[in-house]
């Protein structure tokens, strides 16, 4: 073997080890954002494998992502070209999970510590005509949608409009409805933190209480101003 030929082979070896050293974490973090999405929109939001590959999964390095759905067991696995799988699983009470190797040593909450899935809503939903112009307001909510309430460019799923604590307009883009549970991710959790602030400010909620967010007659009188 020539010496050219010896430096070629060693700098295809050292740049294949730099790609694989530099990209190897950006596939797992793929695939395990995929598990966990794909996860949570099968078993909570009861979507179809299609509908979320084709309106969730359609960017970047996610389009790669093989995804394979074990129903009977609850359990959804990732991987791109066979390469950094994943895998996450649906528990009842608590939700989907990114398995940390291959076992989810086996995490399960008694029966008296699982949420109610069907409390009321702390919001009154009704339609108040008095003081808004319903015109505008459809339009605005209209103008946040794709045509035809399609998911191509702006992708809105939902829209609702809070006023004075009452929910008051509502919009959703096919398959989602009302009844359907979103995927939230750091939207939901500013949200929160963000609630439980005013509430903590207005002397409603105290930081250091067990049940923090416990349903009774101080949350649903509640105000978030």
């Amino acid at each position: 073997m020539t010496r050219r030929k010896i430096l070629i082979l060693t700098g295809l070896i050292i740049g294949l080890t730099a790609l694989v050293i530099t990209y190897f974490p950006m596939l797992s973090i793929a695939t395990g954002y995929t598990a966990k999405k794909v996860c949570t929109c099968t078993f909570l939001s009861k979507r179809d494998k299609q509908e979320i590959v084709r309106n969730d999964l359609y960017f970047s390095i996610l389009s790669n992502v093989d995804v394979d759905i074990d129903l009977p067991k609850n359990i959804v696995t990732t991987s791109i070209f066979g390469l950094a799988p994943q895998t996450a699983v649906f528990r009842k009470g608590i939700g989907c999970i990114l398995l940390d190797g291959a076992d989810d040593y086996h995490v399960k909450f008694n029966p008296n510590e699982l949420l109610d899935a069907k409390v009321d809503t702390l919001f009154e939903q009704k339609y108040i005509t008095v003081g808004t112009d319903q015109n505008k307001l459809q339009q605005a909510i209209d103008h946040a949608f794709d045509p035809d309430n399609q998911l191509i460019e702006k992708r809105t799923t939902a829209v609702l409009v809070i006023h004075k604590d009452t929910l008051i307009a509502e919009k959703y883009a096919p398959p989602f409805n009302a009844a359907m549970a979103q995927l939230g991710w750091s939207m939901t959790k500013s949200l929160m933190n963000a609630f439980a602030g005013i509430l903590q400010q207005q002397g409603k909620l105290n930081l250091n209480q067990n049940n923090l967010f416990k349903l009774g007659p101080m949350m649903k009188d509640a105000t978030f101003q």
